[in-house]
């Protein structure tokens, strides 16, 4: 367009000439010959300046970067504090100019956090030429968090102000939804300055991840970046094993019925009479979850074999990653067994011996009598009066008198005395 401006200078220059040379060879023409030529000369020019201003106002917008945990200290407006696994961080922001992978770009809503309030992502935008200072942008799509309503953004020197502006995604089904893993599109618009056609600008992809509530022990939101805040290696596999669940027990039952099926190709370790070998290195106090992810990615991981204290450390920090408030803790001091059906087995029988030196479950608020457990290592005879039926012990009482409660079905009679809570032992193993 610049180089339109010359050309009209030199068509307004030589214009008097052009109207002195036909009156001069054409004496005789028409007068309105002459001013019809004038008009349209003088049209064509309007058309240009008015072109020109239109080019002068035009703008074109960009989006650089984008924060969905963009306020660290609090996640009721906006994502959780996560990280890829135990060495990797998620950078934020979470999604920058170029990035075309979902799973490059991911964020974690509570759900029952969010309820209630307006949330929010920060969008850095660019705009040239630099010099322009405002257009209008939003985005359609977006899935679970909805598209975004049309916001005015200030620029200066072709960057927005503030740096990052905030949008709100009132149009998001957080709410309305259970746990869930969602790739979610946005396609960006934007609108210069006086201009009336809405253009397009860019495509973001991201991965979003609901729970049910903010994670618990072992994981935390703070301090932030910790090894401790929840991973989505973790979230990967624990929002697809709830999906659409809205309880926590729910969700825990569903966890739990994965561990045992066993998704991680895992049986209990009999040849080594039940010892630990994803929560017992390098102390029982941690639990080596990376182990585990490599062992369910189809790696070698710590191997096939896994005894009770590994598979309650794997259904509580699964569990709570989503939420649920459930613990690793123990049960008895040696004591027989019914037969029981071991994870990764198939038949009825005692593992080793007649009994266990000890039992350990995900256990629900103090880990005590009346509280209930899921047990993810074996399963129970839940019809003990007649023909068999394997149970996975899910949400069940430990002790409860007014039903076939979970140490019955587990525990002869004469055994029950030593098979009983302690609570003193209960733990959230620290992931590693």
């Amino acid at each position: 367009m610049h180089k339109i401006l010359p050309l009209l200078s030199i068509m307004l220059l030589f214009l008097p000439q052009i109207i002195y040379a036909q009156q001069e060879s054409e004496q005789d023409s028409n007068v309105w010959t002459i001013l019809w030529q004038i008009i349209i000369f003088i049209i064509i020019i309007i058309i240009i300046v008015i072109y020109y201003w239109k080019w002068k106002k035009s703008c074109k917008v960009s989006v650089v970067a984008i924060k969905f945990n963009h306020n660290t200290s609090s996640h009721t407006t906006d994502a959780l504090n996560i990280r890829k696994n135990y060495t990797q961080e998620v950078s934020i922001p979470e999604w920058t100019s170029g990035e075309t992978n979902p799973k490059d770009s991911p964020a974690a809503y509570s759900i029952q956090d969010t309820i209630g309030n307006t949330v929010t992502i920060k969008v850095k935008l660019g705009i040239l030429p630099k010099t322009a200072t405002s257009a209008e942008v939003k985005a359609t799509g977006g899935g679970i968090l909805g598209e975004i309503d049309s916001k005015t953004v200030q620029f200066s020197n072709g960057v927005s102000v503030p740096e990052f502006v905030e949008f709100e995604l009132n149009h998001n089904t957080i709410s309305g939804n259970g746990v869930k893993i969602e790739n979610i599109t946005w396609k960006w618009m934007y609108r210069c300055k006086g201009h009336k056609t809405w253009k397009n600008m860019d495509i973001t992809q991201h991965r979003i991840y609901l729970v049910i509530k903010e994670p618990i022990l072992p994981w935390i939101q703070t301090p932030f970046p910790n090894n401790q805040n929840p991973w989505t290696e973790v979230l990967e596999y624990s929002c697809d094993w709830a999906q659409n669940q809205t309880t926590l027990d729910g969700a825990a039952s569903e966890v739990t019925t994965n561990v045992n099926q066993p998704v991680g190709n895992v049986e209990y370790d009999i040849p080594g009479g039940g010892a630990s070998h994803y929560s017992g290195y390098p102390t029982i106090a941690r639990f080596n979850c990376t182990a585990y992810l490599d062992r369910l990615k189809g790696g070698p991981g710590n191997g096939k074999y896994v005894n009770c204290t590994d598979c309650a450390s794997i259904v509580v920090t699964f569990s709570n990653i989503l939420g649920c408030e459930l613990w690793e803790s123990k049960m008895g001091w040696g004591f027989e067994l019914y037969e029981i059906i071991a994870i990764g087995l198939s038949t009825w029988a005692k593992p080793w011996g007649n009994g266990f030196s000890y039992h350990e479950v995900g256990w629900k608020n103090s880990a005590g009598l009346n509280d209930n457990v899921f047990d993810g290592c074996l399963k129970v005879n839940g019809n003990p009066s007649g023909t068999r039926v394997a149970e996975l012990p899910l949400n069940i009482p430990f002790d409860d008198s007014s039903s076939l409660d979970y140490r019955e079905k587990l525990v002869p009679l004469a055994s029950r005395g030593s098979c009983l809570p302690q609570p003193g032992q209960r733990t959230r193993r620290e992931v590693y």
